[in-house]
Protein backbone atom coordinates (compact mmCIF):
# COMPACT_ATOMS: atom_id res chain seq x y z
CA UNK A 1 0.00 0.00 0.00
CA UNK A 2 1.12 3.59 -0.64
CA UNK A 3 2.12 5.21 2.68
CA UNK A 4 0.30 8.05 1.16
CA UNK A 5 -2.84 10.37 2.90
CA UNK A 6 -5.41 11.58 0.80
CA UNK A 7 -8.43 13.92 1.61
CA UNK A 8 -11.65 13.41 -0.50
CA UNK A 9 -14.02 16.24 -0.61
CA UNK A 10 -17.16 14.79 -0.35
CA UNK A 11 -18.70 11.40 1.63
CA UNK A 12 -22.52 11.44 0.63
CA UNK A 13 -24.01 7.44 -0.15
CA UNK A 14 -22.41 7.66 -4.07
CA UNK A 15 -18.74 8.24 -2.63
CA UNK A 16 -18.96 4.99 0.00
CA UNK A 17 -17.46 2.70 -2.53
CA UNK A 18 -14.72 5.31 -4.17
CA UNK A 19 -13.36 6.02 -0.15
CA UNK A 20 -13.33 2.21 0.41
CA UNK A 21 -11.46 2.01 -2.81
CA UNK A 22 -9.32 4.80 -1.85
CA UNK A 23 -8.23 3.30 1.37
CA UNK A 24 -7.09 0.33 -0.29
CA UNK A 25 -4.05 1.82 -1.77
CA UNK A 26 -3.72 4.76 0.09
CA UNK A 27 -2.70 4.46 3.99
CA UNK A 28 -4.90 7.21 6.05
CA UNK A 29 -8.28 8.67 4.02
CA UNK A 30 -9.79 11.78 5.62
CA UNK A 31 -13.04 12.82 4.13
CA UNK A 32 -15.00 16.10 4.59
CA UNK A 33 -18.63 16.80 4.31
CA UNK A 34 -21.51 19.45 5.84
CA UNK A 35 -23.42 16.76 6.77
CA UNK A 36 -22.15 15.01 10.11
CA UNK A 37 -24.11 11.83 9.46
CA UNK A 38 -22.60 11.43 5.94
CA UNK A 39 -22.51 8.10 5.00
CA UNK A 40 -18.89 7.75 4.06
CA UNK A 41 -17.44 8.92 7.68
CA UNK A 42 -17.57 5.39 8.48
CA UNK A 43 -15.64 4.56 5.44
CA UNK A 44 -13.03 6.46 6.28
CA UNK A 45 -10.18 6.79 8.68
CA UNK A 46 -10.62 10.55 9.90
CA UNK A 47 -13.75 12.55 9.02
CA UNK A 48 -14.36 16.24 9.63
CA UNK A 49 -17.94 17.95 9.03
CA UNK A 50 -16.72 20.26 7.16
CA UNK A 51 -18.29 22.11 3.84
CA UNK A 52 -16.27 20.97 0.86
CA UNK A 53 -16.57 24.03 -0.71
CA UNK A 54 -14.89 25.62 2.37
CA UNK A 55 -11.27 26.94 1.47
CA UNK A 56 -10.39 27.84 4.44
CA UNK A 57 -11.79 25.02 6.67
CA UNK A 58 -10.52 22.74 4.13
CA UNK A 59 -7.37 24.00 3.93
CA UNK A 60 -7.39 23.54 7.88
CA UNK A 61 -8.28 20.05 7.57
CA UNK A 62 -5.63 18.85 4.57
CA UNK A 63 -2.62 21.01 7.37
CA UNK A 64 -4.13 19.05 10.22
CA UNK A 65 -4.01 15.57 8.96
CA UNK A 66 -0.85 16.54 6.70
CA UNK A 67 -1.92 14.96 3.59
CA UNK A 68 -0.34 14.34 0.58
CA UNK A 69 -3.50 15.37 -1.90
CA UNK A 70 -7.03 16.43 -2.42
CA UNK A 71 -9.11 14.94 -4.09
CA UNK A 72 -12.69 16.35 -5.35
CA UNK A 73 -15.68 13.82 -6.39
CA UNK A 74 -18.32 16.07 -7.54
CA UNK A 75 -18.08 20.11 -9.10
CA UNK A 76 -18.49 21.67 -5.98
CA UNK A 77 -15.71 20.44 -4.58
CA UNK A 78 -12.97 21.23 -7.90
CA UNK A 79 -12.21 24.74 -6.93
CA UNK A 80 -11.60 24.07 -3.17
CA UNK A 81 -9.46 21.27 -3.95
CA UNK A 82 -7.51 23.24 -6.21
CA UNK A 83 -6.85 26.24 -4.07
CA UNK A 84 -6.09 24.35 -1.05
CA UNK A 85 -3.61 21.97 -2.80
CA UNK A 86 -2.01 25.32 -4.62
CA UNK A 87 -1.39 27.09 -2.02
CA UNK A 88 0.25 23.76 0.01
CA UNK A 89 2.19 22.69 -2.95
CA UNK A 90 0.20 19.53 -3.21
CA UNK A 91 -0.88 17.51 -6.88
CA UNK A 92 -3.56 19.18 -8.79
CA UNK A 93 -4.70 21.88 -11.16
CA UNK A 94 -4.28 25.27 -10.95
CA UNK A 95 -7.42 27.53 -9.05
CA UNK A 96 -7.35 29.51 -12.35
CA UNK A 97 -8.39 26.25 -14.66
CA UNK A 98 -10.65 25.02 -11.77
CA UNK A 99 -12.62 28.05 -12.59
CA UNK A 100 -13.38 27.44 -15.97
CA UNK A 101 -14.34 23.83 -15.54
CA UNK A 102 -16.76 25.14 -13.11
CA UNK A 103 -18.19 27.85 -15.26
CA UNK A 104 -20.03 26.41 -18.36
CA UNK A 105 -19.77 30.04 -20.40
CA UNK A 106 -16.21 30.18 -19.06
CA UNK A 107 -15.57 26.98 -20.69
CA UNK A 108 -17.44 27.97 -24.06
CA UNK A 109 -15.07 30.95 -24.56
CA UNK A 110 -12.12 29.23 -24.05
CA UNK A 111 -13.23 26.33 -26.02
CA UNK A 112 -14.68 29.18 -28.84
CA UNK A 113 -11.01 30.57 -28.40
CA UNK A 114 -9.25 27.52 -29.17
CA UNK A 115 -11.12 26.84 -32.28
CA UNK A 116 -12.83 23.52 -31.07
CA UNK A 117 -16.34 22.45 -32.20
CA UNK A 118 -19.33 23.57 -30.34
CA UNK A 119 -22.88 24.54 -30.65
CA UNK A 120 -23.13 28.24 -31.86
CA UNK A 121 -24.20 29.51 -28.39
CA UNK A 122 -24.69 32.96 -26.42
CA UNK A 123 -25.04 33.80 -22.80
CA UNK A 124 -27.73 35.79 -21.47
CA UNK A 125 -29.34 37.27 -17.94
CA UNK A 126 -32.84 38.98 -19.27
CA UNK A 127 -35.77 37.15 -20.42
CA UNK A 128 -35.64 39.38 -23.38
CA UNK A 129 -31.92 38.33 -24.08
CA UNK A 130 -33.00 34.99 -23.87
CA UNK A 131 -35.81 35.63 -26.78
CA UNK A 132 -33.09 37.42 -28.51
CA UNK A 133 -30.78 34.50 -28.70
CA UNK A 134 -33.57 32.49 -29.38
CA UNK A 135 -34.28 34.74 -32.53
CA UNK A 136 -30.72 34.41 -33.40
CA UNK A 137 -30.06 30.51 -33.11
CA UNK A 138 -31.26 28.88 -35.88
CA UNK A 139 -33.11 25.27 -35.52
CA UNK A 140 -33.71 24.03 -31.85
CA UNK A 141 -32.03 25.39 -28.78
CA UNK A 142 -30.89 23.88 -25.09
CA UNK A 143 -31.37 26.37 -22.20
CA UNK A 144 -29.14 25.52 -19.18
CA UNK A 145 -27.37 27.39 -15.90
CA UNK A 146 -23.92 28.48 -16.81
CA UNK A 147 -23.10 27.21 -13.19
CA UNK A 148 -21.77 23.92 -13.55
CA UNK A 149 -22.27 22.27 -10.31
CA UNK A 150 -24.86 20.20 -9.37
CA UNK A 151 -24.41 18.37 -12.66
CA UNK A 152 -27.82 16.01 -13.13
CA UNK A 153 -28.97 18.20 -16.20
CA UNK A 154 -30.19 20.55 -13.37
CA UNK A 155 -31.82 23.74 -15.35
CA UNK A 156 -31.51 22.22 -18.79
CA UNK A 157 -34.35 22.00 -21.35
CA UNK A 158 -35.10 22.03 -24.80
CA UNK A 159 -36.80 25.23 -26.80
CA UNK A 160 -38.65 24.34 -30.07
CA UNK A 161 -41.27 27.48 -29.82
CA UNK A 162 -40.78 30.90 -28.75
CA UNK A 163 -43.62 30.28 -26.37
CA UNK A 164 -41.63 27.95 -24.60
CA UNK A 165 -39.17 30.50 -24.00
CA UNK A 166 -40.33 32.01 -20.71
CA UNK A 167 -40.20 28.68 -18.67
CA UNK A 168 -37.31 27.76 -19.84
CA UNK A 169 -35.60 30.65 -18.59
CA UNK A 170 -36.99 30.12 -15.51
CA UNK A 171 -36.34 26.57 -15.50
CA UNK A 172 -32.72 27.29 -15.96
CA UNK A 173 -32.19 30.23 -13.60
CA UNK A 174 -34.11 28.19 -10.74
CA UNK A 175 -31.42 25.91 -9.39
CA UNK A 176 -29.03 29.38 -9.07
CA UNK A 177 -30.36 31.51 -7.20
CA UNK A 178 -27.25 33.76 -7.31
CA UNK A 179 -26.10 33.18 -10.67
CA UNK A 180 -28.10 34.80 -13.22
CA UNK A 181 -26.86 33.44 -16.43
CA UNK A 182 -27.94 31.33 -19.01
CA UNK A 183 -26.68 29.36 -22.08
CA UNK A 184 -28.87 29.49 -24.89
CA UNK A 185 -27.44 27.40 -27.67
CA UNK A 186 -27.86 25.41 -30.59
CA UNK A 187 -29.07 21.85 -29.82
CA UNK A 188 -26.50 19.39 -31.21
CA UNK A 189 -28.13 16.54 -33.20
CA UNK A 190 -26.44 13.07 -33.15
CA UNK A 191 -25.58 10.51 -30.87
CA UNK A 192 -24.21 11.66 -26.98
CA UNK A 193 -21.75 10.77 -25.09
CA UNK A 194 -19.35 10.54 -22.37
CA UNK A 195 -15.59 10.50 -21.96
CA UNK A 196 -13.33 9.59 -19.20
CA UNK A 197 -10.02 11.31 -19.46
CA UNK A 198 -6.95 11.18 -17.20
CA UNK A 199 -4.00 13.12 -17.41
CA UNK A 200 -0.51 12.36 -15.70
CA UNK A 201 2.00 14.69 -15.23
CA UNK A 202 4.76 14.28 -18.00
CA UNK A 203 2.64 12.22 -20.20
CA UNK A 204 -0.01 12.77 -22.70
CA UNK A 205 -4.10 12.40 -21.77
CA UNK A 206 -5.37 9.23 -21.61
CA UNK A 207 -9.13 8.33 -22.72
CA UNK A 208 -9.96 5.71 -20.37
CA UNK A 209 -13.66 4.90 -21.38
CA UNK A 210 -16.16 6.07 -23.88
CA UNK A 211 -20.36 5.97 -23.28
CA UNK A 212 -22.99 6.16 -25.51
CA UNK A 213 -26.25 7.86 -23.91
CA UNK A 214 -29.87 7.96 -24.04
CA UNK A 215 -32.27 10.23 -23.14
CA UNK A 216 -35.44 10.81 -21.12
CA UNK A 217 -38.38 12.48 -23.00
CA UNK A 218 -38.53 15.87 -24.53
CA UNK A 219 -37.95 18.90 -23.18
CA UNK A 220 -36.19 17.82 -20.70
CA UNK A 221 -32.17 15.92 -21.47
CA UNK A 222 -31.39 13.28 -18.67
CA UNK A 223 -29.92 10.13 -18.74
CA UNK A 224 -32.17 7.33 -19.03
CA UNK A 225 -28.84 4.71 -19.94
CA UNK A 226 -25.76 5.42 -19.81
CA UNK A 227 -23.61 2.08 -22.38
CA UNK A 228 -20.38 1.41 -22.66
CA UNK A 229 -18.56 1.01 -24.90
CA UNK A 230 -19.09 3.31 -27.64
CA UNK A 231 -20.59 1.53 -30.82
CA UNK A 232 -19.27 4.65 -32.83
CA UNK A 233 -17.02 3.90 -35.46
CA UNK A 234 -16.10 7.94 -35.00
CA UNK A 235 -14.40 6.35 -31.51
CA UNK A 236 -11.04 8.34 -32.06
CA UNK A 237 -12.40 11.67 -33.29
CA UNK A 238 -14.59 11.60 -29.75
CA UNK A 239 -11.38 11.06 -28.10
CA UNK A 240 -8.88 13.35 -30.02
CA UNK A 241 -12.56 16.27 -29.14
CA UNK A 242 -12.27 15.08 -25.13
CA UNK A 243 -8.37 15.27 -25.36
CA UNK A 244 -8.60 18.48 -27.11
CA UNK A 245 -11.05 19.88 -24.64
CA UNK A 246 -9.34 19.40 -21.59
CA UNK A 247 -6.00 20.19 -23.15
CA UNK A 248 -7.54 24.03 -24.16
CA UNK A 249 -8.77 24.77 -20.52
CA UNK A 250 -5.32 23.81 -19.24
CA UNK A 251 -5.78 20.78 -17.91
CA UNK A 252 -2.31 19.55 -16.89
CA UNK A 253 -3.50 16.86 -14.11
CA UNK A 254 -5.83 14.40 -13.43
CA UNK A 255 -9.56 12.99 -14.11
CA UNK A 256 -11.89 14.97 -16.44
CA UNK A 257 -15.41 14.29 -17.67
CA UNK A 258 -16.70 14.93 -20.92
CA UNK A 259 -19.82 15.01 -22.68
CA UNK A 260 -20.10 15.83 -26.45
CA UNK A 261 -22.27 14.93 -28.96
CA UNK A 262 -21.42 13.60 -32.55
CA UNK A 263 -23.12 15.12 -35.53
CA UNK A 264 -22.75 15.05 -39.38
CA UNK A 265 -20.74 17.84 -39.19
CA UNK A 266 -18.11 15.81 -36.61
CA UNK A 267 -18.12 16.27 -32.52
CA UNK A 268 -19.25 18.92 -30.90
CA UNK A 269 -18.33 19.62 -26.54
CA UNK A 270 -21.07 20.46 -24.69
CA UNK A 271 -18.92 20.78 -21.17
CA UNK A 272 -16.13 19.07 -19.09
CA UNK A 273 -16.25 18.12 -15.01
CA UNK A 274 -12.32 18.22 -13.63
CA UNK A 275 -13.25 15.13 -11.73
CA UNK A 276 -13.79 11.37 -12.24
CA UNK A 277 -17.62 10.84 -13.93
CA UNK A 278 -20.58 11.02 -11.10
CA UNK A 279 -22.70 7.99 -9.58
CA UNK A 280 -21.29 5.00 -9.85
CA UNK A 281 -18.97 5.59 -12.55
CA UNK A 282 -15.65 5.62 -11.35
CA UNK A 283 -16.54 2.68 -9.11
CA UNK A 284 -17.81 0.45 -10.36
CA UNK A 285 -18.86 0.65 -13.91
CA UNK A 286 -15.22 1.87 -15.39
CA UNK A 287 -13.49 -1.18 -13.70
CA UNK A 288 -15.61 -3.36 -15.15
CA UNK A 289 -15.56 -2.24 -18.25
CA UNK A 290 -11.66 -1.37 -18.69
CA UNK A 291 -10.31 -4.05 -16.16
CA UNK A 292 -7.83 -1.34 -14.52
CA UNK A 293 -8.25 -0.32 -11.14
CA UNK A 294 -9.57 3.40 -11.72
CA UNK A 295 -10.54 4.88 -8.68
CA UNK A 296 -8.01 3.09 -7.06
CA UNK A 297 -5.25 4.75 -9.23
CA UNK A 298 -6.90 7.94 -9.35
CA UNK A 299 -6.25 8.14 -5.44
CA UNK A 300 -2.66 7.14 -5.94
CA UNK A 301 -2.16 9.79 -8.27
CA UNK A 302 -4.10 12.59 -6.21
CA UNK A 303 -1.74 11.35 -3.01
CA UNK A 304 1.44 11.82 -5.17
CA UNK A 305 2.23 8.50 -6.82
CA UNK A 306 2.03 8.77 -10.85
CA UNK A 307 3.46 4.94 -10.83
CA UNK A 308 -0.18 4.72 -11.93
CA UNK A 309 -1.55 2.78 -15.31
CA UNK A 310 -4.32 4.06 -17.02
CA UNK A 311 -4.38 2.31 -20.05
CA UNK A 312 -7.58 -0.16 -20.91
CA UNK A 313 -7.12 -3.51 -20.53
CA UNK A 314 -10.40 -5.01 -22.00
CA UNK A 315 -13.82 -3.62 -23.33
CA UNK A 316 -16.71 -5.15 -21.77
CA UNK A 317 -20.16 -4.26 -22.09
CA UNK A 318 -21.76 -2.36 -19.41
CA UNK A 319 -25.43 -0.39 -19.04
CA UNK A 320 -26.19 2.63 -16.10
CA UNK A 321 -29.63 2.35 -16.14
CA UNK A 322 -31.83 4.80 -14.49
CA UNK A 323 -35.01 3.96 -12.87
CA UNK A 324 -38.09 6.73 -13.87
CA UNK A 325 -41.46 5.19 -12.66
CA UNK A 326 -44.55 6.57 -13.34
CA UNK A 327 -45.35 9.44 -11.10
CA UNK A 328 -47.36 8.98 -7.87
CA UNK A 329 -47.06 8.57 -4.38
CA UNK A 330 -44.66 4.91 -3.27
CA UNK A 331 -46.35 2.24 -1.78
CA UNK A 332 -43.78 -0.04 -2.46
CA UNK A 333 -40.83 -1.80 -4.98
CA UNK A 334 -40.87 -4.99 -5.49
CA UNK A 335 -38.12 -7.01 -7.59
CA UNK A 336 -35.52 -5.32 -5.76
CA UNK A 337 -33.91 -9.19 -4.22
CA UNK A 338 -34.39 -11.15 -7.42
CA UNK A 339 -32.60 -8.14 -9.44
CA UNK A 340 -29.47 -8.43 -6.36
CA UNK A 341 -28.52 -11.83 -6.97
CA UNK A 342 -28.27 -12.06 -10.24
CA UNK A 343 -24.77 -12.61 -11.99
CA UNK A 344 -25.29 -9.74 -14.45
CA UNK A 345 -26.08 -7.21 -11.75
CA UNK A 346 -23.28 -5.41 -10.77
CA UNK A 347 -25.69 -2.95 -8.55
CA UNK A 348 -29.33 -2.13 -7.67
CA UNK A 349 -29.99 0.93 -6.19
CA UNK A 350 -33.46 2.20 -5.10
CA UNK A 351 -33.28 5.71 -4.24
CA UNK A 352 -37.20 6.55 -2.81
CA UNK A 353 -39.05 4.84 0.15
CA UNK A 354 -42.30 4.57 0.74
CA UNK A 355 -44.35 7.36 0.89
CA UNK A 356 -42.31 9.21 -1.54
CA UNK A 357 -43.43 11.35 -4.13
CA UNK A 358 -42.19 10.67 -7.73
CA UNK A 359 -42.32 13.60 -9.50
CA UNK A 360 -42.12 13.70 -13.31
CA UNK A 361 -38.39 13.24 -14.32
CA UNK A 362 -36.83 17.13 -15.23
CA UNK A 363 -33.78 16.45 -13.70
CA UNK A 364 -31.12 13.96 -12.59
CA UNK A 365 -32.54 14.15 -9.03
CA UNK A 366 -36.05 13.08 -9.96
CA UNK A 367 -35.14 9.56 -10.88
CA UNK A 368 -35.35 7.15 -8.73
CA UNK A 369 -32.87 4.24 -8.75
CA UNK A 370 -30.48 2.64 -11.02
CA UNK A 371 -29.12 -0.83 -12.17
CA UNK A 372 -25.65 -1.94 -13.65
CA UNK A 373 -25.34 -4.57 -16.00
CA UNK A 374 -22.18 -6.16 -17.17
CA UNK A 375 -21.66 -8.83 -19.42
CA UNK A 376 -19.15 -9.93 -22.31
CA UNK A 377 -20.69 -7.40 -24.77
CA UNK A 378 -22.36 -4.16 -25.07
CA UNK A 379 -25.38 -5.66 -25.82
CA UNK A 380 -24.93 -8.44 -23.60
CA UNK A 381 -25.28 -5.84 -20.89
CA UNK A 382 -27.93 -3.97 -22.38
CA UNK A 383 -30.56 -7.19 -22.61
CA UNK A 384 -29.54 -7.66 -19.31
CA UNK A 385 -30.50 -3.86 -17.98
CA UNK A 386 -33.51 -4.52 -19.83
CA UNK A 387 -34.35 -7.78 -17.77
CA UNK A 388 -33.60 -6.23 -14.62
CA UNK A 389 -35.58 -2.95 -15.13
CA UNK A 390 -38.36 -5.16 -16.40
CA UNK A 391 -38.23 -6.78 -13.20
CA UNK A 392 -38.67 -4.18 -10.81
CA UNK A 393 -42.27 -2.73 -10.10
CA UNK A 394 -42.66 0.47 -8.18
CA UNK A 395 -46.33 0.33 -6.85
CA UNK A 396 -48.05 3.38 -6.04
CA UNK A 397 -51.13 4.59 -3.37
CA UNK A 398 -54.21 4.90 -5.42
CA UNK A 399 -55.34 8.22 -5.24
Amino acid sequence: MTQNSLLILGAGTSYVDLIRGASDVCSHVVVTDQDETAPGFAAADDSEPVDIMDIDGTREVAEMYGVDGVLPVNDYGVRTAAVVSDELDLPGIKPSVASRCIDKAEMRRQWEKAGLSQPDFEVVTTLEGAHEAFDSIPGTTVFKPADSTGGGSRGVSIVEDASEVADAFSFAQSPYDDDERIIVEEMAVGSEHSIEVVTVPNDDPTVVAISDKEKTPLPYRVDKSVIYPTKSEARQQIADAAIDAVDALGIDFGAAHVELAYTDEGPKLFELGARCGGGATADPIVPAVTGIPYFQNIAKLYSGDTDVDFEPKKRDGVTYRFLTPEPGILESVSGVDTVRQRDDVLSCRIWIEPDDTIEPVKEGHDRCGSVITHGPTRDSAYQSAEEAESLLEFHIKDE
